[in-house]
């Protein structure tokens, strides 16, 4: 665990990538898993301090997206364009969510969203989004 950054597109494009266990790191640099056509599943550990700019985009494969509590912030385009994305999590502890989080992911189901966020949550999606069902 003395893994604490994971840099800007790190692992960009690594399309044989299925499964990641995020150490407890602080920082990921934007990008650092986009591109990762066949990744499944992601926990997004508490310690990190934001999902970067299009972190996980174009993930394809995703269908199931766990954030932490102690998670601060979801930056733009975080989850962008991740096609069979169904099921997000987010806690309490997120203060801020950017813009078109969710753009172009048509098959999301659910999102839980702390009530704070909710208003003004259109803007996590976009027009090819289907809206998802909403919960606390």
């Amino acid at each position: 665990d003395s893994l604490k950054e994971i840099g800007e597109e790190a692992f960009s494009g690594c399309h044989l990538l299925g499964e990641i266990r995020l150490p407890r790191i602080v920082e990921m640099g934007r990008e650092a898993f986009a591109n990762c056509f066949n990744l499944a599943k992601v926990n997004v550990p508490g310690t990190l301090r934001a999902v970067p700019r299009r972190g996980f985009a174009r993930c394809w494969s995703l269908s199931a997206v766990v954030v932490e509590n102690g998670v601060k912030e979801i930056e733009d385009e975080a989850f962008s364009e991740c096609y069979n994305l169904r099921h997000v999590e987010i806690p309490d502890s997120v203060e801020r969510v950017g813009d078109l989080v969710f753009k172009d992911c048509r098959a999301l189901e659910s999102v839980r969203l702390p009530e704070r966020l909710r208003e003004g949550c259109e803007r996590l999606f976009n027009k090819y989004a289907r809206l998802p069902r909403l919960y606390s």
